[in-house]
């Protein structure tokens, strides 16, 4: 009996490898979710830093404010699959874990403080 053996990789066609030799890491870039019914506002400062390491299939994250409790919700668009947890961000980093399998993901970030989203894909 053969048995097929899925390997992803991931790469964002925006981003670059953080400045690091380390190939491993891809830098997700976070912005800002506008709500679309109140679309004139003033650019902030993005309170959040992001890297998917490839080998270890994991989101590192770096809350760079306070935003208080914060709801990190990941989905797989590919596949529709969907993993959320929630975490105090005074802690000031988070891990989250990559395991929904292969394909284009969105990271969402939801606090009173303010809504944040980045993609990356994962072959």
């Amino acid at each position: 009996m053969m048995m097929a053996l899925s390997i992803c990789f991931a790469f964002h066609s925006e981003a670059g490898v953080n400045g690091s030799s380390d190939d491993d890491v891809i830098e997700i870039f976070i912005t800002e979710n506008i709500n679309e019914f109140n679309p004139i506002r003033f650019p902030t400062l993005v309170p959040i830093v992001a890297y998917y390491y490839v080998s270890l299939s994991y989101v590192d994250v770096e809350f760079l404010n306070n935003m208080g409790e914060v709801t990190i919700t990941l989905n797989n668009l590919t596949t529709g699959g969907t993993s959320t947890m929630q975490i105090n961000s005074t802690f000031g980093e988070a891990v989250i874990p990559v395991g929904l399998g292969c394909g284009n993901y969105r990271i969402d970030f939801s606090s009173s403080y303010g809504n944040y989203l980045g993609y990356f894909t994962v072959l």
